[in-house]
Formats: structure tokens, sequence, C-alpha cells
């Protein structure tokens, strides 16, 4: 189970913070923060979330046990809901999400890059030196280059801005609306390659906006990333997740501040990985 919740009361849900629930800095990754305040809403509903918002207001670490509160206003087909997230009593998230949703409208406008190959025919990427996954969520899923990555990804040279990776969970996982708010939080992965420096990002708030259920069950998601800018060592991310049909599943948006990692003692590290 990606994200154990299990009830604490009416309107409630208990998280266990689990290392493999965590980033590489040991702190709850912030889409798994997303993705249980989407479940808990979804279970305190019983209606399927259509967009979701969280706001971190502290770092939540491995053997904390995260509470989620959910209060919700119903209406004939939406509820408008509110997840707070505390630890020891201390408010850690803030969250507001939207559910429901009745018509029978049903169109996409948008399709993924022309140039983008099936995840088979691509390399595979890995974490920067530096960033050890072992045992975190890092390690949970794989990741494959969806474009040429930079021959040199920290010469101190700006790029496009624009990464496309191709992701799955490394166990066979339904893509649902949590497991999407888990995978979209990838983004600040695209820092370093857009600025040219051995840079990640620390999520302040993620953010997702669900559109059509998966029309294909192989697990890989395109995320087609891009790094709005970076001001006052804040990015402004955001991406589009396809599945391998080119169905838009859901689009993603955060703000998170850039944090520069130091060169590694040993140095393949320019290598595009």
């Amino acid at each position: 189970m990606l994200l154990p919740l299990t009830p604490a009361g009416p309107g409630a849900w208990d998280l266990p913070v689990t290392l493999d629930l965590c980033s590489g800095l040991r702190a709850l990754w912030g889409g798994c923060g997303l993705g249980a305040a989407v479940e808990a809403a979804e279970q305190a509903t019983g209606r399927a979330c259509r967009w979701a918002s969280v706001q971190y207001l502290r770092p939540i670490h491995p053997g904390q046990l995260l509470h989620l509160a959910v209060a919700s206003r119903d209406g004939r087909s939406l509820s408008q809901v509110q997840v707070t997230g505390t630890v020891d009593g201390v408010q850690v998230l803030a969250g507001m999400a939207a559910l429901g949703g009745a018509g029978v409208l049903d169109a996409q406008f948008v399709r993924p890059p022309d140039d983008v190959p099936p995840p088979q025919d691509c390399a595979p990427r890995t974490m920067p030196l530096g960033v050890d996954p072992t045992g975190t969520f890092l390690a949970r899923f794989e990741q494959r280059w969806a474009q040429a990555p930079r021959p040199l990804r920290t010469d101190g040279v700006p790029g496009t801005g624009r990464t496309r990776v191709w992701v799955r969970m490394v166990a066979p996982t339904p893509l649902g609306r949590a497991t999407l708010a888990m995978l979209a939080d990838l983004a600040p992965s695209a820092i370093s390659e857009s600025l040219g420096e051995r840079a990640g990002g620390v999520s302040l708030d993620n953010t997702v906006r669900y559109a059509r259920e998966p029309a294909t069950d192989d697990g890989w998601v395109l995320l087609d990333l891009t790094v709005e800018a970076v001001v006052a060592d804040v990015a402004q991310l955001s991406g589009r997740l396809f599945d391998t049909a080119g169905t838009l599943l859901a689009v993603a948006e955060q703000s998170a501040v850039v944090r520069r990692r130091a060169e590694p003692r040993s140095r393949p590290a320019d290598r595009a990985d």
C-alpha cells in the first residue's frame, strides 16, 4: 500500500511517516503529503478529486505520525474540502481540494510532444551524485529520459527550462489520483538541468488538477516539466502528465526553494544522470 492511511475518528486519518515516504533529505516527499490529502478527501466525501493543493508549513520526518482532519462542504455534485495536517498537535500542512462533478463534457486539447519515444526506447535516468535514494521514496519508482539529456548538466550554462521524463512505480501500481500526485513531485528534479548547476528543490506547495482516467495499464507516466522561472532562489514549476496512449492525466504546479548541492569528491559528476 503506497499510503497506509488509517481511520482516526470522524473525518480524520493517520499516516505513519516512514523513510520510504520521504525524500533524500529525510523529510516527507511533498507528493506523498499531497497524495495523502487527496486520498483522505476522497474517503471523506466518496467523490473523485478534481483539484487539490497543499502548502507545507514545517518539514515532516520519519517516525512522526501525520494526522489529517478533513472538513467538507458538500453540494449536489461538488464538495469543497479543507485538509489540516498536524504532528503532535502542531499544524504542518494546509490543504484544499474540490471533488465530484457531474455532466457529459469530455474533451482534451493538449497532446504530448510528437518527438517523445516510448519508454522502452529511452535511456535510464538516475539520481544525481550525492543523492542517496536508499530506502526512500526515490527508490520506489524508475525513470527514463524522454529527451536527449544534456551531455554536461553542471557546466553553469542555463538550459531551456524544459525536461521530459518517463516515470513509473517499481512495484506494479494503478495510476490512481494519489499516485499521480506523488509522481508529479519529481518536478524539482528539473531545476538542475535548467540552471546548469548541481541543485534541487524543497517544495513549498504542491498542486494537481486532474483530467482524464488512464487509457493504459502499463504504469508509465510522461512528465513534461517546465521550470518557468527562478527568482530569489524560489523556482516556479509546472508539468503535464500523460500516459503512453497520450491521455492527459493531470496538470501539476508547485513552488520550490532551490537548494544548491556541494560538488562530490569523485566526479564523473557531469554525466547526464
